[in-house]
């Protein structure tokens, strides 16, 4: 099987490929092909590499064990307010609120500077009282037996110094500790989120009516400094960003064509995802704080704190912190930790031990009364049993207070109901959060870029492609869709910019089909052309007169070099009289075709061997070895169209009509193999090989190429005098793929 490669076709296959390829790319510009959305971007986003969301976003979650210790949200303003101060005072960096709370009885800011000043100025008198006293007694002014008195009155002192601050902390302003800071899912929504919306809106969360959301974003706008928003297409810039919390630049942010930011989600169960810790961790750090406050209180009450070896007691420290005033979020935190160093600092140290001693010397007494024995060992005991209880609870609460710290400091806290589906509203807002921090989001590779990709993609293929056989054309097409489609899901896979694979398929695609479909119209197979006449194979042995006798010098099965002759007559053009007879005719024709270009091949030396029908082969060279036997196959064509007026007169005494110009002739060189063929009604000296198909192809191709005598690259190296050889294409076998060029033989003007 031979098919031919046209240079002409070649180029128009390569043209009508590649602008089929580049017109599909144009898809690139369509929403359907540029849009990440749908199976096959769910899909290839499954493939993605799990990203690990920033820390900065923390779900405080309101599950079992919180609903039990404090019922389901919304949980009243009291519990609210005991968590937004817990989370204050481990630097959560903002608060997100997801139910309803009244606004103005959450928390109060700070000490205002009147309760500041009546600190100091009380605790300065308490002071010089208490050293006042000691002077007394170190210089023998006070008798040892009026200490118990002024003690006593120290003591009522200090009390009215706490009614007169306690007083003083009546008169503050009531506002919400942090309240730049508390986001609450009922607060009018901020400007700056109108660009987040369709966002949200692509991830099935309505634009407005999904007040968590916004709360969510807008504690992350605040977060990177509320930058100034500019739109442009396929980006969002943020000038000015407070991108790592503290310096400033500008984050650029892609889009898609709805002007919505494609977030990344992290993949799994909200376990493996988010960071989240249990509200009820905050409900357990207000519920061990206030058993310690009321063992505090016991202590105070049975006189253990005066103790504590401190100016100021940890039972004061700890009811300020309950309720700031003026004074800013930072001192108020070193209060509280300052309540947990001395808290910590007396039920550690020799208070227990003093008071313990204390009561062992009262039971040494030799006028101690059994009842009286009895009262004090019972206070021994019940002292022993607060300070073992007061220091378990702290023990558990400090622990408590460092987990809270770890994950609390420096994050976002949206506070949820309990997490059940990773695809919720939660999920979604605080994914796109992340997503606005962290930089996890996808991008859309650009419109015009995609286009040019797969525009090259196409023209590419098309100059492959028309180098091939329309078969192995088809082969390297089907690969080039899979490759193509395949580096592009690769691509988003490692990089996350979504180039669609179904554009880059599809343009690969209709390129490789047009030149597939193309190269199957022009290539010319040799079947076909045999098909193009009627083919009919005559019983050789009827017209003994065509063949010489062969010569007995020749050896049979020798390989020699020649040239082979094929005349091909299209049966197309001939056509009979009425009164010729229908069943002889074709056969009448042929056998008139035979006889007078078999005559003319004779006269100018060549070697008759071969009759296929409409096909005459003939040899020079083969019998006698030499050289000229390329100009005698050139000289012996331009004799067969000479002899055509012969032919014509022959076909015209027949009774039949011969069309100008319906013989065709191709020749070709090389080594054939001679010998016998013990096929019946075939002569016993034929050619064979490759050298007479390829002359029978020439022959057939005369009239395609409007030119009468064809021949190949080897026969067009010696040409006769006053002829020409133009180069036309290349005949190419199947199998091997080494074709030749062949050349159109004809006369100089």
């Amino acid at each position: 099987m031979y098919y031919i490669k046209s240079r002409n076709d070649m180029i128009a296959r390569i043209l009508i490929s590649a602008v089929t390829g580049i017109l599909f790319s144009l898809l690139a510009f369509s929403e359907a092909f540029s849009s990440a959305e749908g199976p096959l971007f769910q899909a290839l986003e499954k493939k993605r590499p799990e990203i690990v969301p920033g820390r900065e976003l923390l779900l405080l979650e309101a599950d079992e064990e919180s609903v039990a210790a404090a019922g389901s949200l919304p949980w009243d303003s009291d519990t609210i307010s005991e968590g937004l101060m817990i989370l204050t005072e481990m630097n959560a960096q903002a608060v997100v609120l997801d139910s309803a709370v009244e606004k103005g009885n959450l928390l109060y800011t700070d000490l205002n500077d009147k309760l500041r000043d009546s600190f100091e100025r009380e605790f300065t008198l308490i002071k010089d009282n208490i050293k006042t006293l000691f002077n007394a007694i170190r210089l023998g002014s006070v008798r040892p037996k009026d200490t118990a008195s002024f003690v006593d009155d120290i003591i009522s002192l200090t009390d009215k110094s706490k009614m007169r601050l306690m007083e003083a902390s009546g008169s503050r302003v009531p506002d919400r500790m942090m309240y730049r800071h508390i986001y609450h899912a009922e607060n009018p929504l901020d400007s700056n989120l109108r660009f987040i919306r369709p966002s949200l809106s692509r991830l099935g969360l309505p634009e407005r009516s999904d007040p968590l959301a916004h709360a969510v974003l807008q504690a992350v706008l605040d977060r990177l400094g509320n930058p100034a928003v500019e739109e442009s297409p396929g980006n969002l810039l943020l000038h000015n960003a407070l991108s790592d919390g503290k310096n400033k630049s500008d984050i650029v942010i892609p889009l898609d064509k709805r002007g919505a930011i494609l977030p990344e989600f992290p993949k799994g169960t909200p376990e493996s995802s988010f960071r989240r810790l249990s509200l009820n961790l905050l409900v357990r750090h207000s519920i061990l704080e206030s058993e310690l406050y009321s063992e505090l209180k016991a202590m105070e009450q049975a006189g253990y704190l005066s103790w504590s070896g401190e100016a100021m007691s940890p039972l004061a420290i700890y009811e300020f912190s309950r309720k700031p005033g003026s004074i800013d979020t930072e001192e108020w935190r070193r209060l509280r930790k300052q309540f947990y160093r001395i808290t910590a600092g007396f039920l550690s140290g020799n208070a227990e031990k003093k008071i313990d001693e204390g009561y062992s010397l009262l039971l040494e007494s030799p006028t101690l009364t059994p009842d009286g024995k009895r009262n004090i060992l019972a206070l021994k005991s019940a002292a022993g049993s607060s300070f073992s209880r007061a220091g378990k609870t702290l023990e558990e609460l400090l622990k408590l207070r460092d987990t809270l710290e770890r994950e609390i400091k420096s994050s976002i806290c949206i506070i949820v109901p309990e997490l059940k589906d990773p695809l919720s509203r939660v999920m979604a807002s605080s994914g796109l959060a992340d997503a606005l921090l962290s930089g996890h989001y996808f991008r859309i590779f650009p419109s015009r870029e995609a286009f040019l990709v797969s525009g090259f993609l196409a023209v590419f293929l098309s100059l492959i492609l028309a180098a091939l056989s329309p078969v192995s054309a088809a082969i390297a097409g089907i690969a080039a869709v899979i490759l193509s489609s395949a580096a592009a899901s690769l691509f988003f896979v490692n990089t996350g910019i979504w180039f669609n694979p179904l554009l880059a398929a599809g343009s690969a695609a209709s390129a490789a089909l047009v030149s597939v479909f193309t190269g199957s119209i022009s290539s010319y197979r040799i079947n076909e052309s045999i098909s193009r006449q009627s083919s009919v194979s005559l019983q050789l042995s009827k017209y003994p007169s065509l063949y010489p006798t062969l010569e007995s010098d020749t050896p049979e099965g020798e390989k020699r070099e020649a040239s082979i002759i094929a005349v091909r007559l299209r049966l197309n053009g001939i056509t009979w009289s009425p009164d010729s007879s229908a069943g002889n005719k074709v056969i009448s024709a042929l056998h008139i075709y035979h006889e007078t270009i078999g005559a003319v091949l004779r006269e100018n030396g060549a070697f008759l061997y071969a009759l296929e029908g409409e096909v005459i082969f003939a040899s020079f060279g083969g019998r006698i070895p030499g050289k000229g036997h390329r100009i005698q196959a050139e000289l012996a064509a331009s004799a067969v169209l000479e002899g055509e007026d012969k032919l014509s007169e022959n076909f015209k005494n027949a009774g039949i009509v011969y069309n100008a110009g319906s013989v065709s002739v191709g020749i070709d060189t090389g080594l054939c193999g001679f010998g016998s063929d013990d096929i019946d009604a075939l002569p016993e000296y034929i050619a064979s090989g490759d050298v007479p198909a390829r002359a029978g192809i020439l022959s057939g191709l005369g009239e395609r190429y409007k030119c009468r005598i064809l021949i190949t690259e080897d026969t067009a190296e010696e040409i006769c005098e006053g002829f020409e050889a133009v180069k036309l294409d290349r005949l190419i076998p199947e199998i091997d793929k080494k074709g030749k060029y062949f050349f159109c033989l004809r006369r100089r003007q």
